[in-house]
Formats: C-alpha cells, sequence, structure tokens
C-alpha cells in the first residue's frame, strides 16, 4: 500500500511510471484528499520504491513529517507506506505550504520593492561609469497571516546596508 496525500488547494494530477510497466500511469488526488496507489497490495518493494522516488522529486515528504517542523514545504504533498494519512497530518501540511507560499510571496514583493525604488532611498551615489547606486534601502512589507488559523499580522522591515557589496544577495 502507498497513500498519497494531495494537502494543497487544488487538485492533484500524479503522474508516474513503475519498473514493470509499459506506460504511465496516473492518480488525480482532488485537494485534502489522498490514494491509494497500490490498493490490492501487488506492487514490489522496487516498485514502492521508484514511485517514492518519483514523488520526492516533486517534494514530497513522509507523513510523519507533518506534525515535525516542515521547512520549504511547497509541494503539499505527503507519503505513507503503512497504514492512510491522518486527516491531521493532511491540515498541518496544508498549514506548512500555505505558509512557505507566503514567505515566498514576501520574498517576492522585497526584491520588487527595492528593484523598482519603491521604498525609502536613504543614500545614493554615483559609481564609476556614471550609474546611480543606491547604498541605503529601507522598506516595510505587511503580512496578513490566514484569520482562521488564528496568525496574526507580522510588519516585515528590510534594511539594505550602504556598506554591502554589490554582489549581495538577499
Amino acid at each position: 500500500m502507498l497513500y498519497v496525500a494531495n494537502c494543497t488547494r487544488q487538485n492533484l494530477r500524479f503522474c508516474y511510471r513503475i519498473p514493470e510497466a509499459q506506460k504511465s500511469m496516473v492518480a488525480e488526488i482532488g485537494s485534502g484528499y489522498q490514494s491509494d496507489l497500490d490498493p490490492k497490495n501487488r506492487l514490489s518493494a522496487e516498485a514502492l520504491q521508484s514511485i517514492i522516488s518519483q514523488l520526492e522529486k516533486y517534494g514530497a515528504r513522509p507523513a510523519k513529517e507533518a506534525h515535525g517542523a516542515i521547512r520549504q514545504f511547497d509541494s503539499g504533498i505527503l507519503y505513507s507506506v503503512t497504514k492512510p494519512v491522518e486527516s491531521s497530518q493532511i491540515e498541518y501540511a496544508n498549514e506548512a505550504q500555505l505558509d512557505e507560499a507566503q514567505n515566498r510571496s514576501v520574498e517576492k514583493a522585497t526584491n520588487a520593492a527595492i528593484a523598482t525604488g519603491s521604498s525609502e532611498i536613504t543614500k545614493s551615489k554615483k559609481s564609476g561609469n556614471g550609474e546611480e547606486m543606491i547604498s541605503g534601502l529601507n522598506t516595510e512589507i505587511e503580512v496578513r497571516g490566514n484569520p482562521r488559523a488564528g496568525k496574526k499580522k507580522k510588519l516585515m522591515s528590510v534594511t539594505v546596508d550602504e556598506s554591502a557589496s554589490p554582489d549581495a544577495k538577499i
């Protein structure tokens, strides 16, 4: 048995191959649901490992990690080999996936604010080739959490140090 849970808010269409089969297989899993990819318990250990490695390639995690600290969990896919994924694991993984999406959007908004100069520029100077270089930059980004999960707003402030190298990354 191999259970695959979809912890996202979109339907999942998982295409995979097993070594014994000539054609690819497709599992359609609705949002918040799971599917047993081996309901009759006929797949070999090699076939199960092949499917698991395909799942992991796309960011799937074992269901037992769902109650721990899932970091950088953007795929929203959990799997379990022995028993069905618990509903609490699916809910926790859904929150982790939403948090990851929110963190990614904050990073993109920060990069956009810095790139467009829509922030408060504290100092600027000319480089040797006549280009204007920003040497100090400050921006604030408001992040609203999921109100149903009881998450509060956060205010994020980003400051670019004037002594930083031009090659510095955020």
